[in-house]
């Protein structure tokens, strides 16, 4: 969905289908985790088109937002706080607020057999 909609978040969200359908929170948060990943110089991008999803939607689009945040930490620390730094204020408090989230998710489930189902239910 990313690449065929080629960043426009809010139709590759609505390409995930309607509300109750199977694995549409999953494709939302791919929608999420994929605009955070492809944008860690660039956060204020993924942060605002999640503010211009419906709540629900949004909860899904942060989940998979916070993953991307947490592999690009795990890849390059230094990268992604310069991008975090870079935000404004109250952005860059929400984008450490959603690292934040994310690291803590991830000491608590990293030693799990089913460490992935765990950390993306992780709220």
């Amino acid at each position: 969905l990313w690449f065929r909609h080629l960043g426009d978040e809010a139709r590759a969200v609505l390409a995930c289908g309607r509300a109750g359908e199977v694995l549409r929170e999953d494709c939302i948060a791919g929608v999420g985790l994929a605009s955070a990943f492809v944008h860690p110089d660039l956060l204020a991008r993924p942060l605002d088109a999640g503010d211009r999803l419906a709540p629900a939607d949004r909860e899904e689009f942060m989940r998979g937002a916070r993953a991307a945040l947490l592999v690009r930490h795990q890849s390059d620390a230094e990268f992604l706080e310069e991008g975090i730094d870079r935000l404004d204020e109250p952005r860059r408090s929400e984008a450490r607020g959603l690292l934040g989230r994310s690291l803590d998710c991830y000491r608590g489930t990293i030693e799990r057999d089913t460490f992935y189902d765990d950390l993306m239910a992780c709220r």
